[in-house]
């Protein structure tokens, strides 16, 4: 039994080679292998061929490929996947998943087959994301360019996909904090597998790995604030997802970089593949990226960005919000504790003004007491003085007047 499944399988495998093949071989545009419309982070990826592959790395890449892509996803893998129990053996499994794909190439001409496997037609049918028109309001800042004195790194070669953490490790780096980005990746950032976590609360894979998805704001959060609380830093990681554009312009002007969610060389944004993690559907939006905008120009409608795959670079400002806004408008800003800072400065106000209450309570008091002791002791003296010095010389001119009065 075992033999003919694994018969099956075989079967299988070489049709799906041959018929992927005959595709090639009849000039269909495009490569089957183009990760960059399945993970949205690999820009370029080698071409491969199948024809000449044993069995089960041909089933696997051909599985890998298929079950990431979302029609396909959508269509057939989950109708399948329910279908296998859990104590079905690993060759059952793989005939299911074998038999099913047959289905699908027995099922559809060419041109739709292509469709499934790519995610596109020769038109390049991707499901773009609509292109949003939005007016900056650029009145909410008094100052006309602004540039921060933010430093490139490079996500490469280290985090091929850990355009996110880069970033982060950016900001801080700017705030003088020595960590690198791998330590950040390593230590602070959560992850998980896409079978596992949303790309909302983890990042989903190792962005040491060429494969991986990425994150949004919400793990980027996290991993900055274990970073600074371990470090006792008065600086918080705000999650600045939402905000409008204008309130960016704002936090520039007062010195704070945005780290921001963007697409590879604000390239139209479009959906891969999507999944249901948790009782929730997620969709992977391509070709996912983060940057650090660390300034603008009103004047000339640009901003600037320390992007981890080019450098520092200038961009039309319009183009980013709506890059920004189509990849669900996440940001991050990492400044200082506002409640830290206005707790310090009232505990200074009251500080201040006991010392000056007390030191005018001091005054007017000692200087009241002062008075009155003055007033009192030269009060009691001159008339002491007084009335002494007038006895006297009244007891003394009386006494004379009667003497020579009798004596005459």
């Amino acid at each position: 039994m075992k033999k003919k499944k694994l018969s099956t399988i075989v079967a299988g495998a070489i049709i799906v080679g041959i018929t992927i093949s005959i595709f090639l071989q009849n000039n269909v545009e495009g490569n089957l292998y183009d990760t960059s419309t399945v993970y949205g982070v690999v820009k370029e990826a080698p071409s491969k061929s199948i024809t000449a592959m044993p069995y089960d790395v041909a089933r696997g890449e051909i599985f890998d490929l298929l079950f990431r892509n979302n029609d396909f996803n959508n269509k057939y893998i989950k109708r399948q996947i329910p279908q296998i129990e859990k104590e079905d053996t690993q060759d059952t499994k793989e005939e299911k998943i074998t038999n099913n794909i047959l289905n699908v190439l027995d099922g559809n001409d060419k041109e739709e087959i292509y469709k499934i496997i790519t995610g596109k037609n020769n038109q390049d049918d991707k499901d773009y994301l609509p292109e949003t028109t939005y007016i900056i309001n650029k009145n909410v800042v008094s100052t006309r360019r602004v540039e921060l004195p933010v430093s490139f790194l490079s996500q490469f070669p280290e985090l091929p996909t850990g355009c996110e953490v880069t970033s982060l490790t950016t900001v801080l780096n700017y705030l003088k904090y020595n960590v690198t980005k791998e330590e950040m990746a390593d230590r602070y950032l959560p992850k998980c597998n896409y079978d596992e976590g949303s790309f909302w609360d983890y990042f989903l894979g190792d962005p040491v790995a060429d494969d991986a998805f990425g994150c949004y704001s919400s793990p980027i959060v996290t991993a900055a604030n274990s970073y600074l609380t371990q470090h006792g830093s008065n600086y918080v990681a705000y999650d600045y997802s939402y905000s409008e554009f204008e309130t960016f312009l704002k936090e520039l002007e007062a010195g704070n970089p945005i780290i921001l969610w963007s697409t590879i060389d604000l390239e139209k944004a479009f959906i891969t593949v999507s999944w249901t993690i948790n009782d929730r559907d997620v969709e992977w939006i391509a070709p996912e990226h983060c940057v650090v905008m660390i300034g603008y120009d009103l004047d000339a409608n640009t901003v600037t960005l320390s992007d981890p795959l080019k450098g520092i670079v200038t961009v039309d400002m319009d183009l980013v919000n709506s890059r920004y806004i189509q990849m669900c408008s996440q940001a991050v800003v990492i400044k200082s504790n506002s409640k830290v800072v206005e707790g310090a400065t009232k505990a200074l106000e009251g500080e201040t003004q006991g010392t000056t209450q007390g030191t005018t309570q001091g005054t007017t008091q000692g200087t009241t007491q002062g008075t009155t002791q003055g007033t009192t002791q030269g009060t009691t003296k001159g008339t002491t003085e007084g009335t002494t010095q007038g006895t006297t010389e009244g007891t003394t001119q009386g006494t004379t007047e009667g003497i020579t009065q009798g004596t005459t």
